[in-house]
Order: C-alpha cells, then structure tokens, then sequence
C-alpha cells in the first residue's frame, strides 16, 4: 500500500514539475489565434531580440537575473507561459524556474533556429538601404498604389521622434501604404540627385507620382491626411 501511494506521489509531482514542450507548428497556431490567452516570452539577450523575434514576445533576458525575477512577478498564473530561447538551452532553464513558481510552462521545441527551419514568420529588424541608385529608387516608388518615404539620419532628433509615426503607419497600412526609410548618409549619391539638404523630409508618391512632401517634425494624424 504504502509503495502505491509512493508511486502516485512520484507521478503527480513529475507531472507538475514537468515543462511541455510544442513544435514551432503548434506554437505559430496558438500564438496567431489565441495571443490573448498566453503569455510569450523571449529569454535571449535584448540585441538577440532586436534582431529577430516572434510576434507578440516579450523580452526578458535569462542571463540578467534580477530583470527576469522582476518580469516573473508580473506574469499571470492563470495563464500559460510560453517560452523559447536561440535552440532550447535557456529557454529549459527558465522553464524550471517558472514552472517552479507555479506557473503553466511550454516550451516551444528547438528555439527561434527550429522555428526559422520551419519558415515561419519573424519580427526582424530592418535593414538599412545603402548605396540606393536613381533606378532602383524609381522602381520603388512605382512599385505600390502609395508609398512613403522617410529620408532621416541616426544622429537627427527630429527623425526619432517621427520614427513612431512612420512604424505605426508601416503595421496598421500595411498593404495599402509601402513605407521605405532611407538613411541619407547610407545613399549620399541619391540625396544629391533628389537635392535633399534638410531632414526629417517625408514624401508621398501615388502611382508612381509625387503627391506631397513635408521637411521637418510633423504630427501623425498630418500624415495621415495625406494618405
């Protein structure tokens, strides 16, 4: 008798320390239709994040203990913890913390390297354009109903404070507005042939033709307008 309850003992207490784990499939399935009802987490480092990272993740570095003690504290117990890392190895570690805790941990199999085999959509940072021709800026502008094009500089306070207006229109136009940010000292050549001498300098072509241009800081909803 007593062997028996010991063995039920084992059995449940290895069922609530144990993580699940899900392929990248399933995860990309319940974190594209039931967001709301998980909580994601990327352990990576934040310059790992920057990079690339899933959809709706938050990040919280493994490695600085103190922020991801601080993250724990905020999360919802009533609701799973999805968690993944570069290919599994810290995502396995935080995983026994927070199931440790109390939480409801799934892990998603093999990392963001198993999710990128599987071709699965990423949030990645953008690439700055360099060295763009006349030609190549021509198809651009051709290349969609309406295209906006933000010409800034990394050292232009302005830029920055513009730059939340352009990411909103590029994630809630998407489809209907190309938005291009081109980096003057990355095409000097070009801003001499489009005779751009100040920045920020925002403007809107319409299938294929120049419809509007603004130089300096402006608000979103005036760009908005001009859509």
């Amino acid at each position: 008798m007593k062997q028996i309850i010991l063995c039920l003992f084992v059995l449940v207490f290895h069922s609530l320390s144990a993580q699940t784990k899900i392929s990248p499939e399933e995860a990309y399935h319940i974190i594209t239709k039931k967001a709301s009802k998980i909580q994601l987490l990327d352990v990576r480092t934040p310059t790992e994040f920057e990079e690339k990272h899933l959809e709706r993740a938050l990040s919280v570095d493994w490695n600085n203990s103190a922020i991801f003690e601080e993250v724990a504290k905020t999360l919802n117990k009533k609701k799973p913890v999805y968690v993944y890392c570069r290919s599994g190895a810290r995502s396995a570690k935080a995983a026994q913390v927070l199931t440790a805790q109390g939480f409801n941990v799934v892990e998603i199999e093999g990392g963001i390297l198993n999710w990128e085999s599987k071709s699965l959509p990423l949030v990645e940072k953008e690439k700055p354009i360099t060295n763009m021709t006349w030609e190549a800026y021509s198809k651009e502008i051709a290349s969609n109903d309406v295209v906006l094009i933000d010409f800034y500089a990394t050292w232009c306070l302005p830029c920055k404070k513009i730059e939340p207006h352009i990411d909103f229109i590029q994630k809630n136009y998407k489809g209907k507005v190309k938005v291009l940010r081109i980096d003057i000292d990355q095409n000097k050549q070009l801003m001499q042939q489009l005779q751009i001498s100040s920045i920020p300098y925002l403007v809107i072509y319409k299938h294929g033709q120049q419809t509007w241009n603004y130089r300096g800081y402006i608000k979103l909803k005036n760009i908005i307008k001009q859509l």
